[in-house]
């Protein structure tokens, strides 16, 4: 019934939502990325940016966090490229084996109870604002 009574608020409470789970989200990804250098040409940490709550084509809405544009210091690779790399990586040249190191897991995980939380606060805010 509280689906209902929102009617057509639900798409801006949606973006709502979300847009108060994004410092969060952005927060938890810093502090995993924090290894990695921020400054330079090309470097994975500097290129992170946020969507902000985009609308799918079948109604629904997310926001994501990641990695984008190309590498800028000559490396043939993409910054998106790079932190696949860095979540899967095994084997260099099949003699080092290097852990991958799941960056956006860890953050998801960090961030998760929180990021909940707040939706949950804007959700009952708005609900209570129209009942």
């Amino acid at each position: 019934e509280e689906l209902k009574a929102l009617g057509d608020n639900i798409d801006g409470i949606a973006r709502k939502m979300l847009s108060s789970a994004e410092p969060v989200i952005v927060s938890a990804l810093d502090a995993e990325m924090i290894d990695h250098p921020k400054n330079g040409p090309g470097t994975l940490r500097q290129s992170l940016k946020s969507t902000g709550p985009v609308r799918t084509g079948g109604g629904s809405f997310y926001l994501a966090y990641r990695a984008t544009g190309p590498d800028g210091s000559g490396w043939k690779r993409s910054n998106q490229d790079k932190m696949i790399y860095l979540c899967n990586r095994e084997y260099i040249y099949n003699k080092y084996v290097i852990p991958a190191y799941d960056v956006v897991g860890d953050a998801v995980a960090r961030s998760k109870g929180i990021c909940e939380k707040r939706m949950q606060a804007v959700f009952d805010e708005e609900v209570g604002k129209i009942l």
